[in-house]
């Protein structure tokens, strides 16, 4: 699909691919969305076996991540067929600096009918179980959101919910550092192109549980201050630790640390350091020492 995609010229948009994506967006979007629950269900049972390669689970698991990883790929082949400069895939998912969207993505986002079922998939594919997909859907956020904005196609609502999709997706995959880097990177991103247009985003941070309001005060006048002020990029690196700050609790544990015990013993003495062994002399330093000959030296004349 990807290569019919990018091989199919632009004057045939309207009459060939907009009418099939208007079919597969919906489609895709229901499908993945009951796969992932079924599979999610199928895991939380006390029956499945994780280990057992051949079960059918494990088989279904299999073929729905690598479903969901390139379909991914279709849906940044759309946004950024037909027009621009090409660039790798790695471009797009180390934050999408040099890729923008094109010919067949703005056609796409451009209609209700589309965007819609396109930005959910989207938005889903962050809290997917899967970390590659997950970078994969926080690469394509920062691909499609400034288009949006550009098209004035967000409402406060659909901010929120934006935000708030990024968040719970941060809960859901924060646990892995790749997507911890990833979602950290994609919800300061949206905020930061958000805030200036819709309160609503402040509001969704502010729910974040265990946060200080002072600290989101702080970070929320930063932002707004950047903002009016474009030309300044200084402070970029307290922008995000305060961000982390915020947003540190929301991260979830892996399975097997949810129920760890801190240990922490006060008091602990110091170790003695152990003896360091005595250095061999070399042949130079104990011909020096003692003033005899080892006699090497001839063995070699």
């Amino acid at each position: 699909m990807k290569s019919f995609i990018q091989s199919c010229p632009s004057e045939q948009y309207n009459s060939v691919l907009l009418p099939v994506l208007s079919q597969m967006l919906p489609f895709m979007l229901k499908h993945m969305t009951e796969r992932w629950a079924y599979l999610r269900r199928v895991r939380e049972s006390p029956g499945f076996d994780e280990d057992n390669t051949d079960s059918k689970e494990v088989l279904e698991d299999v073929v729905l991540r690598v479903t969901a990883r390139e379909y991914l790929d279709t849906l940044r082949a759309v946004l950024t067929s037909g027009g621009g400069q090409p660039g790798g895939e790695e471009s797009l998912e180390s934050g999408g600096a040099d890729k923008m969207v094109t010919g067949l993505g703005d056609a796409v986002l451009a209609s209700p009918a589309l965007s819609h079922p396109l930005t959910l998939t989207i938005l889903a594919g962050l809290a997917w179980p899967d970390s590659p997909s997950s970078t994969k859907a926080a690469a394509l956020v920062d691909l499609v959101l400034p288009r949006m904005l550009e098209l004035n196609t967000i409402q406060a609502d659909d901010a929120a919910g934006l935000m708030m999709s990024v968040l719970q997706a941060f809960q859901e995959m924060g646990h892995h550092e790749a997507n911890n880097i990833a979602l950290t990177h994609t919800a300061l991103f949206c905020y930061e192109r958000l805030r200036p247009r819709f309160e609503s985003v402040m509001h969704v941070l502010a729910k974040v549980p265990n946060c200080q309001q002072e600290d989101i005060v702080k970070f929320d006048a930063k932002i707004i201050s950047a903002a009016l002020n474009a030309s300044n990029k200084t402070g970029e690196k307290a922008k995000k630790d305060m961000f982390k700050k915020i947003v540190g609790s929301l991260a979830g544990k892996e399975t097997a640390r949810l129920f760890q015990k801190e240990i922490v013993i006060k008091n602990l003495p110091n170790m003695a350091p152990s003896k360091v062994k005595a250095k061999t002399p070399s042949l130079d330093e104990q011909t020096e020492r003692n003033g005899q000959d080892t006699g090497i030296a001839s063995l070699f004349a």
